[in-house]
């Protein structure tokens, strides 16, 4: 075999493997399209109702100690304001405001639909971060891919850690507990132009 024949066999063969690992969804890749996909690292809030608040009687002792333990890390003032301003007899009003502590984790705020004194308020309670990648299987070879990964939470705002002390209290899972892991799948699907994200909560049947 003479050497220009030897040369066009090693060059052909290298094409041929460069082609195979370029079908390849890699580990580094499919992070970074999963990050994209949930605009990683994303606050996870929960919806607070501020303002004048009322509840009904029979539901007032449990929304008071719901609420205690943001008082007690001086978050929240909520005062008893009196009974009334319902269609009922039975309705408490109370006044539920952040403290200057509790407004540096307030992100957002908008008027309640339907009732005029109260504004429904996004709180931060954690980010949601990237935790890893799990695993690599392709359904079809060099065409789908299904990516095993893992959330968890970091950044725990006071919010959150009183959150996770209730559940503790409750012998609940902590909602956003920093050991908290949550596994998940991708699916992935090779284009003419590469590898796109399909969907980033992939159950398979």
């Amino acid at each position: 075999m003479n050497s220009m024949k030897l040369i066009t066999i090693i060059l052909t063969l290298s094409v041929a493997f460069l082609s195979s690992c370029s079908n390849k969804l890699n580990r580094d890749k499919a992070k970074e399209m999963i990050e994209e996909g949930y605009k990683l690292p994303t606050a996870r809030t929960k919806t607070w109702q501020v303002g004048i608040v009322r509840y009904l009687g029979v539901n007032s002792a449990y929304h008071i100690q719901q609420k205690q333990k943001y008082i007690d890390e001086g978050l929240i003032e909520f005062k008893f304001l009196g009974n009334g301003g319902c269609f009922v007899n039975s309705c408490i009003k109370f006044s539920l405001n952040f403290t200057d502590k509790g407004n540096k984790y307030v992100l957002s705020s908008k008027p309640h639909i339907s009732e005029a004194e109260v504004k429904e308020t996004e709180v931060k309670y954690a980010d949601m971060v990237f935790g890893e990648i799990t695993g690599i299987r392709e359904v079809v070879e060099g065409k789908e891919a299904i990516v095993g990964y893992t959330l968890k939470f970091d950044n725990l705002t006071p919010f959150g850690e009183v959150a996770n002390a209730y559940a503790r209290a409750d012998n609940k899972e902590e909602p956003f507990g920093t050991g908290k892991i949550i596994s998940k799948n991708a699916r992935f699907i090779k284009y003419d132009d590469g590898w796109r994200l399909s969907s980033l909560n992939y159950h398979s049947f």
